[in-house]
């Protein structure tokens, strides 16, 4: 485990002696669901950049096979 000093705001340092009775745990916490957020984020944004650069390969593959897809209906 790592030490980290940081600064923080009076009013939101205020609210968190408020709520948190272990702030360091409080501040880990938010600080993991926050960097889980982002690392989702960034996995949107690497799934779309793919879908968006194979997008016309994608369709031509769909309008080759269209008439084969509609031959059971």
């Amino acid at each position: 485990m790592k030490t980290l000093e940081i600064k923080l705001p009076d009013e939101i340092f205020g609210v968190l002696s408020t709520i948190a009775v272990q702030k360091d745990k409080f501040v880990a916490d938010a600080i993991r669901e926050k960097l889980e957020r982002e690392k989702a984020k960034n996995l949107k944004q690497i799934l779309t950049e793919g879908y968006k650069a194979t997008a016309r390969e994608d369709l031509a593959l769909t309008k080759d096979f269209e008439t084969a897809d509609l031959e059971n209906l």
